[in-house]
């Protein structure tokens, strides 16, 4: 627990005498968390705190200053890092980091609102009673994001002395006038606490509190869990008690180990493979273009066609797929090339079908049943029906990686790895695999596509990415 010593309104006259606020700032506030369940009252949704996060009191610290925040709660540390577009989750009790890319908080946040949306108008197309009350604006609250699809229903009341928000008669933000003044600057960064920390905010309301004068000595956030008019309320208390000048450390890791994210222990320990020997991805080239040579003197037109499928993907060379067309009559007189090229694109229809064909290939696959194993991943991936549906997303992060343990210098199939992430919902370990794509070949054709996308999401939704605030190239460290 941070000692608080420092009374608020001796703090404001100070600030207020000086009006030169520290180009790095350090916020004390005490938070108090609520619900509005009645005591002894069993719920369907859980009374839930956000994560980590106990009811009652407890304290946060901010420091804000160059682009970055800090935000340190409940044993836990978050440096966000909108230059490098890093977000750095710090545990204080095992001095441990995981690096984590800040495109994933903002990926998840549009995909989780498309899916609402997307559910609600096939549960009215369907007539389904008893569906979810979500609530656009209430979605766009929790989730602190904006929908052009629906506009925000939000009311604000004034006062002399604070300023309210309401959706209906449910209240979702309060803020006292009564402030603490600090750079411009600062409350641009203060307000992405709501955005990047527990709570989740309104962007228009984070839009009228990051143009305040400073810092208000009390605010009440409410949010209401899943975005369901419907749930119990949570209630945050925040009350200011100190600001001070930061200290450039508080944006530091030196101290800290760096960790991998829970449950890529094998997505690690591959990457570590390559990255003690850097000179693999020119070793497993030499092996695919010589193993294709062979198949081809030898009239193994199967072989060769998966071995120019790998080196396409690995090198994004696409003359691999003209050295086929080479000798495309006799290749599509192969009946197993055929059953191959059928199998690779199909629609939902026939997913299934075309997994069992692959598997079938498998044992005439020679060298290259890895291949065979990374196009059935990325059909596992996109299924959404048909038997051992309930265990698609764990074949496809198997089958990847096989594929890897074989060649783990392939910057496809980590890109390929990534989007089956992204598909289960599972934003930071698809940006963590995207990140070594990049690292292997920042080049790649793959790669570019994954640049675009952040772009597209920087266009999307400045909001999260401080709008000036341009990318830093920053590179991948080992503990990544």
């Amino acid at each position: 627990m941070f000692l608080f010593i420092t009374a608020f309104p001796l703090l404001l006259g100070l600030l207020q005498a000086s009006q030169v606020p520290a180009e790095t700032v350090q916020l004390d506030f005490t938070r108090t968390i609520e619900t509005t369940v009645k005591p002894g009252k069993a719920v369907a949704v859980p009374e839930a705190t956000p994560p980590g996060r106990p009811l009652g009191p407890h304290a946060v610290r901010l420091v804000l200053g160059g682009n970055r925040l800090v935000i340190e709660e409940t044993g836990e540390r978050i440096l966000v890092d909108f230059p490098g577009r890093r977000y750095k989750v710090v545990d204080l009790a095992r001095k441990q980091y995981m690096d984590l890319s800040l495109y994933s908080t903002p990926l998840f946040r549009s995909m989780e609102l498309n899916n609402r949306n997307a559910m609600v108008r096939a549960f009215e197309r369907a007539g389904v009673r008893g569906m979810p009350d979500w609530r656009p604006t209430l979605n766009q609250h929790e989730l602190s994001i904006f929908d052009p699809s629906a506009p925000a229903e939000i009311r604000r009341e004034e006062t002399a002395a604070c300023v309210s928000f309401f959706w209906k008669d449910k209240p979702l933000f309060e803020y006292q006038k009564e402030c603490a003044p600090v750079s411009r600057a600062a409350m641009v960064l203060f307000a992405q606490y709501f955005r990047y920390g527990s709570c989740g905010t309104h962007p228009k309301i984070l839009q009228e509190l990051q143009t305040l004068p400073g810092i208000p000595k009390t605010m009440i956030h409410t949010a209401y869990y899943g975005g369901i008019a419907t749930s119990p309320a949570l209630r945050s208390r925040f009350v200011l008690d100190h600001v001070t000048a930061g200290k450039e450390s508080s944006f530091s890791v030196a101290e800290f180990a760096p960790a991998p994210l829970p449950g890529l222990d094998d997505e690690a320990a591959l990457m570590a493979i390559v990255r003690k020997d850097p000179r693999g991805a020119a070793a497993q080239v030499t092996r695919a273009t010589q193993s294709f040579e062979r198949a081809v003197a030898s009239r193994r037109y199967f072989e060769a066609t998966l071995a120019a499928t790998e080196l396409s993907l690995q090198t994004g060379d696409s003359s691999w797929e003209r050295r086929v067309a080479a000798f495309a009559d006799r290749v599509h007189r192969d009946p197993d090339v055929r059953r191959f090229h059928s199998s690779v694109v199909v629609d939902e229809a026939h997913l299934w079908q075309a997994i069992l064909n692959l598997r079938s290939l498998r044992p005439k696959a020679g060298e290259f049943s890895h291949v065979l194993m990374l196009m059935e991943a990325n059909l596992h991936a996109k299924r959404r029906s048909g038997p051992g549906l309930e265990h698609a997303f764990d074949d496809a992060r198997e089958l990847h990686l096989a594929a890897l343990k074989v060649n783990p210098y392939n910057p496809s199939v980590w890109r390929d790895l990534g989007s089956t992430y992204q598909k289960a919902y599972l934003t930071p370990p698809a940006c963590y695999c995207w990140d070594f794509a990049r690292e292997l070949a920042p080049d790649h054709p793959a790669v570019r596509e994954l640049d675009a996308m952040q772009k597209q999401m920087e266009a999307d939704m400045p909001e999260y990415f401080l709008t000036g605030v341009a990318a830093g190239r920053t590179e991948v460290s080992p503990g990544r």
